[in-house]
């Protein structure tokens, strides 16, 4: 888990946000790891954690079962009540209005200010953004 962009050649790999930390703090391209998992957290206390210009990548066929299209707040509940298990949504702000849910646990995303799209992920609240 984690959010990647890239420099002249190189990824620049960082965690979501305080609520990760570093799988290995030599080597940012292992990814994050939540700090509480969901599964360890007390009831009510799940919140999305929003990361702007930012698209999950997906796999066939995750992607084909899971696609829906509804406004950006309808995207991200979706998510937190439960459908389909999610662990995380992405927005297309490209005027589709195309949301597609991620039930797999394993995420890598793509992040760049160019990017028309906001994802969500569910995590153990509260959201601490990173500094």
């Amino acid at each position: 888990m984690g959010i990647c962009s890239y420099n002249d050649s190189n990824p620049v790999c960082r965690c979501h946000s305080d609520n990760f930390e570093l799988v290995d703090k030599r080597e940012s391209r292992k990814g994050c790891k939540k700090k509480v998992e969901l599964r360890d957290c007390p009831p009510g206390k799940e919140t999305m954690l929003p990361l702007e210009h930012s698209i999950f990548l997906t796999y066939p066929p995750e992607l084909s079962l899971q696609i829906y299209y509804i406004a950006i707040s309808a995207c991200m509940l979706n998510c937190l009540v439960g459908a389909c298990n999610a662990y995380a949504s992405t927005s297309l702000s490209d005027g589709s209005g195309q949301c597609y849910l991620k039930s797999n646990n394993f995420m890598s995303g793509y992040h760049s200010p160019a990017m028309p799209s906001t994802s969500y992920m569910k995590v153990c609240g509260p959201v601490m953004p990173t500094p």
